[in-house]
């Protein structure tokens, strides 16, 4: 029987459904829901589109987030990908997202939404997204920031901007990742924003922060870059040395290595050695300076 039938769609929309919120567990049966979400991305048939459609217009929020996270990535998981349904897809997310607006609205949903918008990467759902970036609930905010990741436009630059200096972390570390690294634009007001977040208590916003200014040529990040350097061993930090290309770097990136060149980060253990002598080669430190 093919993989692919009407009886495994519904299958795996019910499985999402019903395990949409539980972590992967490789011995846990049935999967996770997002294992579910994964194998509909693949299919990426008109059967699936339509599943979706009919999902993200249910009652049920569970359901309507499960239409969401679909729609958000269909066909993405697809070796050599091309968009399929943009529109119909584009127009179902945008429609879900006015609705739950208009109330009355469920906060997952609106996360959910926003990040699947993110996906598409179409302009035309900024001002809507933009529009909670206020909202009261953290996880909202942040499905904000993902929708919102990318854009050269300027409503969406403010909106990070603004979301640069949210009370909550994983909203303010990838708001600054998005005016640091997937924002081409180099103005006064986001360099500003950037420079904020060098003292930023959260050592990974503050890392986007040097990393962004380092990419833009500030110079002003360069005794902020030494600070660091003098203080751990970091990936972000040897390649915003690479960027800056400074002489200046060239004493703290020896003491860096003084340190040792092992970055233990989200449960991975990385040797820097490379990373390092490409910064001491890019600032035109002395070879023999280790």
């Amino acid at each position: 029987m093919p993989n692919d039938t009407p009886s495994e769609l519904s299958n795996l929309v019910k499985g999402a459904v019903l395990h949409l919120d539980e972590e992967d567990n490789a011995s846990q049966y049935p999967p996770s829901g997002w294992w579910a979400i994964s194998k509909l991305h693949r299919m990426a048939d008109q059967d699936t589109l339509d599943a979706s459609i009919v999902l993200c217009r249910s009652s049920d929020p569970t359901r309507r987030r499960v239409g969401a996270a679909v729609l958000g990535q269909l066909g993405h998981d697809t070796p050599g990908f091309q968009p399929k349904f943009v529109e119909e897809r584009f127009e179902t997310l945008h429609a879900l997202l006015i609705s739950e607006m208009d109330g009355p609205a469920d906060t997952e949903v609106l996360e959910d939404v926003c990040v699947a918008l993110g996906h598409l990467g179409d302009e035309r759902a900024i001002e809507a997204v933009a529009a909670l970036r206020t909202h009261s609930v953290s996880s909202v905010r942040y499905g904000v920031v993902h929708g919102l990741l990318g854009h050269e436009n300027d409503l969406a630059i403010r909106s990070l901007i603004e979301l640069s200096i949210d009370p909550e972390e994983a909203v303010r570390d990838w708001a600054t990742f998005g005016l640091a690294q997937m924002v081409k634009s180099d103005t006064p007001a986001i360099r500003e924003a950037l420079r904020a977040r060098l003292s930023d208590a959260d050592p990974d916003v503050m890392n986007e922060a040097i990393s962004g200014l380092a990419m833009r040529k500030d110079p002003e990040v360069i005794p902020v870059l030494i600070r660091e350097l003098n203080r751990q061993a970091a990936l972000p930090l040897f390649e915003a040395a690479v960027e800056i290309a400074d002489a200046a770097l060239c004493e703290a990136l020896v003491a860096s290595r003084q340190r040792g060149l092992i970055w233990e980060t989200e449960g991975q253990t990385i040797n820097l050695e490379t990373n390092w002598s490409d910064a001491m080669k890019a600032c035109g430190c002395p070879i023999g300076q280790k």
